[in-house]
């Protein structure tokens, strides 16, 4: 069986249960319905020009220092499965500098270089492309240890997310998440402006999905993660958890 890569919005919709609806449509809903164009353009791309194996990609991929393998993010969605995976899920023990001049951000990425999946090794972070059905997202990375544990069979997301978004304003993205159940507010940490979103699943079913919202002059940064309050790896990982790591990460922050 393989397992499956899947985004942040992806991630979110299968262990939220994304047969609920209501009226007006919750941001949930809304991401389904972006999600499933992704899932048909993918579809069209893979039917005109295939898709490389996991075969195809071990002999082209790049080998860190030690001559392993890197499992990158397109690697991981083809991976076939394996027996010994568990380093995979050690936690951080040092930091990686993170710079994009591009994007006008620097920090500190938390890496561990014992991570190893099935033999593969990981690095510090993957790259996202943009998303071609949403012209304000211009791509990204994830990066942290793997977050879902193998019994799961379905997915192998990286614990943190980073997505470059179009510059807005506090107010705009709060405006823009005024939706039943989101808790929404403006934060200072540092010195930077941030918005913190808070978005539990309906009835308490799934998981939540809380994300980070900073504010730059070549971009907005939206931090967030795979899944929280739920059972992950056979451990409960709690939105007050998540939140305390990633405002870790985010205090190393300097926009460039």
């Amino acid at each position: 069986m393989k397992y499956k890569l899947l985004t942040i919005v992806g991630a979110t919709i299968l262990l939220s249960g994304c047969g609920q609806t209501s009226v007006p449509l919750t941001r949930e809903e809304m991401n389904v319905k972006e999600d499933l164009e992704q899932v048909s353009f993918e579809a069209k791309m893979l039917a005109e020009n295939g898709e490389p194996t996991f075969e195809d990609l071990v002999k082209t991929a790049s080998k860190d220092e030690n001559g392993n393998i890197i499992l990158t993010a397109q690697m991981r969605y083809e991976f076939p499965g394996c027996e010994n995976t568990e380093a995979g899920f050690l936690s951080p023990n040092k930091n990686v500098l993170y710079q994009n001049s591009e994007w006008g951000i620097s920090f500190n990425i938390p890496y561990n270089d014992k991570w190893k999946f099935c033999g593969y090794a990981l690095n510090a972070y993957d790259e996202i492309g943009p998303n071609p059905y949403n012209l304000d997202m211009h791509g990204g990375i994830e990066f942290g240890p793997l977050r879902l544990a193998p019994e799961s069979g379905s997915s192998l997301p990286r614990t943190y997310y980073l997505n470059f978004w179009s510059t807005s304003t506090p107010d705009k993205i709060i405006s823009e998440h005024n939706y039943p159940l989101v808790e929404i507010k403006k934060i200072k940490i540092n010195n930077l402006n941030v918005v913190r979103a808070y978005d539990p699943p309906p009835k308490g079913m799934g998981c939540s999905s809380l994300s980070y919202y900073i504010f730059g002059e070549k971009a907005t940064y939206e931090f967030s993660g795979y899944c929280v309050d739920t059972k992950i790896g056979g451990e409960e990982y709690t939105a007050d958890e998540f939140s305390k790591e990633l405002e870790q990460i985010i205090k190393t922050i300097k926009l460039i």
